[in-house]
Formats: C-alpha cells, structure tokens, sequence
C-alpha cells in the first residue's frame, strides 16, 4: 500500500486567526442519527489545502470520514486509519500490519473512543483507539457471511446497520460482545445498503426492493411500507419536522413519516444523483443534468438553481448558510444556501503515484465539515483537510500559451488562442479574469452557449474549469479580414480564491505572406490540470419521463 502524508509548503493552522461558529464533532454518516448533514458550524470562505494523506485507489468510494475531538478516521478499500485532525500525520492503522479479509464501503461509526465499521465479508468490526495504536475488541460475523455496504448509525449503544442478505440488523454495543437487539433482523425482498434513519422510536429505511419501511425502533416489527417507482440506491430517507422525504429516479416524494400517505412530490429535470439535504425550509438535490436545486418545502417551488461544471453523485451538506458538495474530476463546491452564489470552487488532484494516468479522480463521498476543518475523499483513497486558516501564498501557475510567445503565424482567421490555469491552494477564482488582445478586453462567453454564440458572430473567451484551458478563437467576419502585420500582444490576469494574482503577457506576430494555419490548443491529457480526470458513477439512468406527465400534487422543474 502507497502512503504518504503531506504538508502543502508553508501551510499551516493559524489558530485564532479565522476560527469557525459552532465547531463540532462528526462521528456518524452525515453527521448524527437522522444523517441530517446539517451543522450550525460555520467555516469562513475560502478555506485551502492543508494537508492531504494518500493512501489506494478505491473505485465508486462513497465511505466518508468521521471525526471525533482532534482525530479523523476513515476507510480506504481494506483498512481504516486515525488520523491527527490538525497535521494529517497517521496515527495508527489497522490492521497494523496486512489487510483486512474484506473491502469497505460504508461510513464507519465512532463512540466512546470506539471506531465500528462492516465489510464485504459480512463482518462488523469495533476497533478501539488506544492513541498510538487501534485494539480489536471484537468481530461480529453475520451468519450469511454477505457484505455489509451500508453505512453505520448509532443511537443510545446500539448500532444499525443493513447488509447484503436483505435484512437490518440491530446490536447492543454496550457490552463487550454485540448482542442483537430484535428477536430477528428485519428482513425485506433485497439488498439494505443505504443507512437506516432513527427518529424517536422509528426507524426508516430503503431498500434495492424498490419499497421505504418504518418499523419499532424496540420491537424491529415493520410497521409502513411504500413502493417506489424505482430503486432508491443512492438516497435514503431524509426527515424534516413531519415530514419525510425521499428520491427515487428524477422524482422526490413528500410523505407523512407515520402513515406514508403521499403529501407531494416533485418531477425533477433529470435523475436525483445523491441523497438530498433538507434543511428548515429548503430541500436541496443535486440532479444528472449537473445542476444544485434548491426547493421551497412549504410550497414545492424552484428558489434557486446553480450550474456545476461537472456530474455530482456526492451528496451534499450544509454547514451553516453554505451548502458544500463533492462532483467529478475531483471538484468542490461552497454556494449560498438562500441565494445560489458561489462562494468557493475547489479541485482535489491525484495522488503523485496516479498523476500519469490522471489529473483528478471523482469524488463520491459526502464532504465533512468538523471542528474548522473541511474534509473531502475522492476516489484514489487521498484525504484532503481544507482550512480557512491554511496558508496560501502561491498565485496560480499560467502555462502552454497558444500561440507560443514569438511564433509567427498568417493573420487569417478563425486563430484560436488558449492558456491552462492551474491552482492547488485554494483554487482559482474565474470571476476575476481579465484577458486582452493588443490592450483590448475580451469578454468571455459561457461554455455552454460558445457553438450558439460563435454561429451569430459573436466573439469571447471560454473557460473549460475541467482541464483548466482559456480558450478564443478570433472569428472570422465576412468579408474576411486578416489581423494587421506585426507583433501583436496577449495578456491575462487571474487570482485564486485568497487573493494570490497571476498575470502574463506574451506576443506572436502576423505575417500575411505565410499560408493560413490554424494554432490547436494542446489536448494532452496526461498534462496536469488538463483533463483526465477519474470520474465517479454515471447518473441512475432511465428517468421517468422528462418533465411533463405530472400527476396531481406535483411539480415540474
């Protein structure tokens, strides 16, 4: 196994400089018992790397870490590390020495200084942190022997989990073995691989069946289910006063938490990627068509909608007004729970033994945030701490200019011109590039409106954030008409998200006597910061009819 664990230059924690409101800890899946993945504790804007701890590539990893005092722990593909919060240095792993018999794919648990988390081997592990090593205290084998994928939710000594043979298993904790709770685990028609949700003496879950459940906390005796229109494989329940919701496809149901009478539901442009995150008044769900919706629980209406660069499978959380979630190709995003706004888009990049192969790797798991830190777990097994308080004096680096500085070229268009971008501190923040052409500005054009816009004879720079290339093309009017002969002068200027400015000048010049040619931006994908990237699992496919059809009682977007 490849470890490593790194400081980022100068970067460290400046403690008292920014600190954040309402600093807690994380010790479950999305953060407590109903995995609301909501906290009061708020962490100023932008934060940078601080540290990062690599360990293997793990495709489609979707455990998250969690935190307890000063200490982080996760999984990474058959082992599970402890972490000191505030260096990224190891603490101890475990097992110390091999590997454990199964792979890991939920979130574990942490209480009492105990670390609880389940395989593929249809084990369930307690691990106690002893501070400089972890102490197996026991291994609780389910009698199938199937995998447990699911998460782990912890309430009162007991601990809930679902597994791979079609049932929800219940175990006291409090002693030193497990001892199963209910007279037998709830069994349903298929796999439970999403974490259960414990409200009072309910408990919810979901499972490949295509069928919601509650049942008695106590009695684990089933007491509602309601049928889906599809499996709900990557959302589980989410609870909201008397509410409870769930997404299924591209649709998002509003049920009465008791009796499962349907309330209203909601007809979503495009599938529901992750589980969505439900605060007070606004339910948030990012979708395939790589949009973040935010919907008004009171009347069922669009606030807002923000644009991601990327595909999304990583469900999001809300840390105070700011809503963060993970995407593809190793991107974060911080926006404005009430207006949308972006307040900070950061990228995680492969470990240094991947960076041939790729640039990024998808980014799967629910973000953390916990006692000033953000935690971010992208596929190739690194664990990423952002901190509003890290340090980041590096600007962002400007290279491979099209055309090369000197280079002569005929002044016919269409010339395309392009530059990379990259930033590995906090990130770079598009809002302040300034680009000109012979002192002349050039606006930009988004993406996904540039082939519309070039076609009416509109000129401006786009900007792809995945491969992080600046690209204009000069047009061509009619009747053609060639730039003047002579040395003619590009500039850019650009900043990260703590201030740091990049700027660069550079000429080419034009000689109409040589043939028309037309300068191609590099495209290799191996170049760090242009593309390559890993990205996660695809959107769930299917839908359910687009956005027209709805049934009374819903609503399209």
């Amino acid at each position: 196994m490849h470890k490593q664990w790194w400081k980022w230059g100068l970067l460290f924690l400046a403690v008292g400089l920014l600190s954040p409101v309402g600093a807690a800890d994380w010790p479950m899946y999305r953060g407590d018992a109903t995995h609301s993945a909501y906290t009061q504790e708020e962490i100023p804007m932008p934060p940078a790397l601080l540290w990062r701890f690599s360990t293997d590539y793990f495709e489609d990893m979707t455990s998250t870490p969690v935190v307890a005092g000063q200490t982080v722990y996760f999984v990474s593909k058959d082992r599970l590390y402890s972490l000191d919060a505030q260096t990224g240095s190891l603490r101890w792993q475990y097992p110390a020495e091999g590997y454990l018999e199964g792979m890991v794919r939920g979130t574990p648990a942490v209480s009492g200084g105990v670390v609880y988390f389940g395989d593929s081997t249809g084990k369930l592990y307690a691990v106690r942190d002893n501070g400089k090593d972890g102490t197996l205290l026991w291994a609780y084998p389910l009698e199938s022997k199937q995998a447990i994928r699911s998460s782990l939710t912890i309430v009162d000594g007991v601990i809930y989990f679902g597994a791979d043979d079609n049932s929800l298993y219940a175990l006291d904790i409090k002693g030193e073995q497990p001892q199963p709770v209910w007279r037998q685990p709830i069994q349903v028609s298929d796999d439970v691989v999403l974490p259960a949700v414990i409200n009072g003496d309910t408990i919810y879950f979901s499972s490949s069946d295509q069928n919601l459940y509650s049942a008695n906390l106590t009695s684990g005796k089933v007491r509602r289910s309601y049928r889906l229109p599809i499996a709900s494989n990557y959302s589980q329940p989410l609870l909201q006063e008397n509410n409870l919701f769930i997404a299924a496809g591209n649709y998002i149901f509003c049920l009465h938490p008791r009796s499962f009478a349907q309330r209203w539901f909601l007809q979503m442009p495009n599938d529901v990627t992750a589980t969505p995150i439900v605060t007070a008044d606004t339910l948030y769900a990012v979708c395939k068509d790589k949009k973040l919706y935010a919907i008004s629980t009171a009347d069922h209406k669009l606030k807002w909608s923000a644009t991601l660069d990327v595909t999304s499978n990583s469900s999001p959380i809300v840390a105070g007004k700011t809503i963060v979630l993970g995407a593809d190709k190793g991107f974060v995003y911080a926006f404005d729970t009430d207006t949308g706004q972006l307040r900070w888009r950061g990228r995680t990049r492969a470990t240094k033994d991947l960076e041939d192969q790729y640039t990024s790797f998808g980014i799967m798991a629910s973000p953390v945030i916990a006692n000033g830190l953000l935690y971010v777990l992208p596929e190739d097994g690194s664990l990423n701490a952002f901190s509003p308080n890290a340090l980041d004096v590096q600007a962002p680096v400007l290279s491979d200019f099209v055309p090369k500085v000197g280079t002569r070229i005929s002044g016919m268009p269409p010339i395309t011109i392009s530059a990379k971008i990259m930033d590995e501190g906090s990130g770079i923040n598009d809002s302040t590039i300034i680009f000109m052409l012979d002192g002349q500005d050039i606006s930009r054009i988004p993406e996904i409106q540039s082939f519309k816009r070039r076609a009416k004879g509109e000129s401006g720079y786009t900007l792809d954030m995945e491969k992080g290339m600046l690209t204009y093309e000069i047009p061509v009017p009619k009747p053609a008409v060639p730039l003047k002969d002579g040395i003619h002068t590009l500039s850019l200027r650009i900043a990260d998200w703590k201030g740091n400015m990049a700027s660069a000048e550079w000429s080419f010049i034009v000689d109409n006597r040589l043939p028309t040619a037309r300068p191609k931006p590099r495209t290799d994908q191996n170049q760090p910061g242009m593309g390559g990237g890993r990205s996660g699992r695809g959107g769930m496919g299917g839908g359910m009819g687009g956005m027209g059809g709805g049934r009374r009682g819903s609503t399209n977007y």
